[in-house]
């Protein structure tokens, strides 16, 4: 009977210790993404986030579909890469503002459709 007690103790402290352990890490990630101004950043973000990245994602799309330059085997090239980027960030406003951001420095010909988009420099 004292075997079955202590057994019972021993693993509920086991996995209370796991269980606290299991929350501490998951605030953590929750800080980490709050200081990186990720998706969970700020409830702006968020809203950002679910109300603009269809209209940008659309709009993104016809700009930098790789079709448009056939004639340019590099901007293709580079077109098809970021066309699969834009695929895979396609829920995230922020991130596809920071694609257009590293497009830009890098001279990609957007139309002035995107030049004329709020907090895009």
């Amino acid at each position: 009977m004292k075997i079955y007690l202590i057994a019972s103790v021993i693993l509920n402290l086991v996995l209370g210790f796991l269980f606290i352990k299991k929350i501490k890490k998951r605030k953590n990630a929750e800080l980490e993404q709050i200081r990186q101004e990720g998706p969970l950043g700020s409830g702006a973000d968020l809203f950002k986030d679910i109300t603009k990245s269809k209209e940008l994602f659309k709009i993104l799309k016809r700009e930098i579909h790789p079709e448009q330059f056939i004639d340019n085997p590099e901007l293709y090239a580079y077109a098809e890469e970021k066309m699969m980027q834009l695929g895979e960030i396609s829920n995230s406003y922020t991130s596809m503002i920071q694609l257009i951001k590293e497009m830009k420095s890098n001279n990609f010909p957007f139309s002035t459709k995107l030049y004329n988009l709020e907090n895009i420099n």
